[in-house]
This record gives structure tokens, sequence and C-alpha cells, in this order.
């Protein structure tokens, strides 16, 4: 019996020097939070002009549509992802001569010379506050070289958001029948714009100068946006108007935290559609912020660890937007023991966040540190096997 005692022994210091005593299946990942629809809430009703508009919340949220899924013409709105392919494609102190396949073009235009000189930056200005057609199609030669090649990244990029019903033709919006999207998809892509520092500081700029044939500060750009000076909190985006497409107009504003935006197509009232849109919006709705970074704090119960238990908290949860007066409920999810050995940063549990019963989203919990695996010592293996052996002999 002592021999097999002494075999069994070297036999567990071996295995055990390979495999941890309980095995934990880690998963390592980066909290994401799933909330962003308004769900178990009625959309807002209300009676605007347009033949197609929506308000859309910071993330995406759809908060009213009216033919929101109609494919229509969207005009100069289109340089809302001119403005967004060239900022992420491009240093905004890069020089851009001006190309003579951009002179001339038709509709707004900043009147550009061939060979005149001017930085990625100016021409967004000029592209969001004058809507300039010229400094579309400069943009669109000087990122990829012709503007069928930029056109081409503007689609790739509305394919990489999930915009399904929104085609480019074009850098501009001058009218095509095969350049379209929805007032839902072209609120989603400003939402995704305005997340951009550069597009929403550009976008929501009233007044700005820019060089003229080499002169600083020649050329006086206006937004064409009125909202910018009519609406408390405005911050943009970008007016748009073609004989086909009629006006169109995408706004956005902000207050208490949150960022609506509100989208009319083809609108002849839409100064006021896009004040009562945003009016509604901002009265029925706010901004939830669940719980800070490491705010949700627990101990679990460690098993085999170096520790008796790990410490799990949260990381960033995003803010999502809900009713006022909702009532917010939360479950948290978690096991009751852990197995030894665990690392930092793994996923181990979630809190899950309702409103009325229905699931509005929920985030990850992760431990904040490494535990190892306690070694026992040999007269603890030595005891545990004479504990074994004594109970076989029984």
């Amino acid at each position: 019996m002592k021999k097999k005692a002494i075999f069994v022994i070297i036999a567990l210091v071996l295995y055990t020097s390979f495999l941890p005593l309980f095995p934990f299946d880690e998963v390592v990942a980066t909290p994401v939070f799933d909330g962003a629809q308004i769900k178990g809430a009625p959309m807002l009703e209300l009676d605007v002009s347009a033949r197609a508009a929506a308000l859309i919340g910071p993330n995406g949220e759809l908060l009213f549509e009216k033919n929101g899924s109609e494919r229509l013409g969207i005009a100069s709105t289109t340089k809302i992802m001119t403005a967004i392919t060239v900022i992420e494609c491009c240093d905004m102190d890069e020089e851009v001569v001006i190309p003579k396949e951009a002179v001339g073009v038709e509709g707004s235009s900043l009147y550009l010379k061939v060979g005149e000189r001017l930085t990625v930056e100016e021409l967004l200005y000029g592209l969001l506050l004058r809507s300039g057609n010229d400094a579309a199609v400069s943009l669109a030669i000087h990122c990829a070289g012709t503007e069928a090649g930029f056109v081409e990244k503007m689609n790739e990029k509305a394919s990489s958001l999930g915009l399904v019903d929104t085609h480019f033709e074009n850098p501009h919006g001058l009218s095509s029948e095969a350049h379209y999207s929805t007032a839902i998809e072209l609120g989603q892509l400003t939402a995704y714009a305005l997340k951009n520092e550069t597009f929403r500081k550009i976008a929501s700029t009233y007044t700005h100068k820019i060089r003229y044939d080499g002169n600083e500060g020649g050329r006086l750009l206006i937004n064409h946006n009125k909202l910018l000076k009519t609406y408390d909190g405005a911050i943009g985006v970008k007016t748009g108007f073609t004989k086909a497409t009629g006006r169109t107009l995408v706004g956005a504003a902000e207050r208490d935290g949150l960022t609506l935006i509100s989208v009319t197509l083809d609108d002849h009232d839409d100064w006021r559609d896009h004040h009562t849109l945003l009016d509604e919006g901002f009265s029925a709705f706010e901004l939830f912020e669940p719980a800070k970074k490491g705010e949700l704090s627990f101990n679990v119960a460690l098993s085999g660890g170096e520790k008796e238990s790990v410490s799990v908290k949260n990381e960033y949860i995003t803010p999502f937007i809900v009713r006022k007066g909702a009532e917010i409920s939360t479950r948290f999810i978690l096991p009751d023991v852990l197995g030894a050995p665990v690392s930092e940063g793994t996923k181990v549990g979630e809190v899950e966040y309702y409103c009325d019963g229905v699931l509005l989203g929920k985030v990850g919990l992760y431990t904040t540190e490494s535990i190892d695996q306690r070694r026992l010592s040999f007269w603890e293996r030595l005891k545990n096997e004479r504990n074994k052996d004594t109970k076989g002999d029984q």
C-alpha cells in the first residue's frame, strides 16, 4: 500500500505541474453594449409635411419615421458621406491641387481655379458650409485618384455601416437615378459621422474663412443651415436641393448630453418640420447612463486559487436613450464560484437592463486581476492521498 501511495503522489505532482486543478474556459473580450434600439416603447406620432422623415438617436436608434425606408434622392446631403470618407482617409493639412475636372461643376460652387492650392480641411469647410460641388470633386480625386474610385469608397463605407438602401453615383449629390438613400439610413449615417470630432466641428460651424487664389481669408463661407441660428443646441448638419429631389435637410442638436438627428426628404416646409421633430424628441427622450466604469463591483468566490475570491467590475457602458420617466430594472448574471486560474480582463458575467420587462441591453462584467492556481505542498498532497487510501481500505 505504501509503494502504491508513493507512485500516486509522484504521478500527481507531475500532472499538476502542467494542468490546473480547476480548468476555466477564458473568454477575454471587449465589453459591447448592444442596446442600440428603443425597445418596448412606441415611436413618436408627429405630423410633418415631408414626403419622408426620420428622427434618429445618437447610436442610430429610430424614434420616428414617415416613409422612412423609401428610397429617394438626397441631393447635397450626399456630402455627409463625402466628408466622413475624406476625413477617414486623408490628413487635414494635406495640400490639394485643384484639378481641371473640378472646375465648372454645376450647382453650388467655391469657384475654384485650376492649380489653386488649398488644404483638405479648407475644402471640407467649403464642402459642408457652402456645399461646393467643386470642392467635392477636388477632394474625391485627391483621396482616390479618380472621382469614380472615390465613389467606390463611399459605397464600400455604406455597406460596412449596414446601409442596404443607400447607393452613391457621385460625391456631390447632383441627381442620378442610381443615387439614393432613405430618411432612416441618412440619419444613421449622420449618427456615425457625428461621432467624429472633425466632422462634428466643421458641420456645426456657421462662418469660416479660407484662402482664395492664395490669399488668406479671401473666401468667407456661411453655412446654409439655418438651424444653427434658430434652434437651441443645433450642431448641423447639411442642406440640399435639386429640382428632382426637392428640399432635403439633415439637422442635429444636442441637449443635456443627448444628440438627436432629424431628417426630411422632399419637404417644402423643412425648417418648421425640423423644429417639430427635435422639440418632440427632446421632450420625450433622455440619455440614461447605467453605470460609470468600475461602479458595478463584485467579489466572486474562487476555488483552488491563491486567493479565496476575485474582484469583478464593469468596463465603460455606453449611455443609451430611454423614454423620460421610464423605470429601468437590472438583472445580474454571475457564477457562484470560479475555478483558478483566472486572468485579468476575463468576462465572467453580465448585467442586463430592462424597461417594463423588455430587455434594453446588457454589458459584460470582467475580472480586474489575474490569480494563479494555488499549489499544494508535498505534505498536503501526501495527506490527501493518505485520506483517499484510508477511505479505500474501508
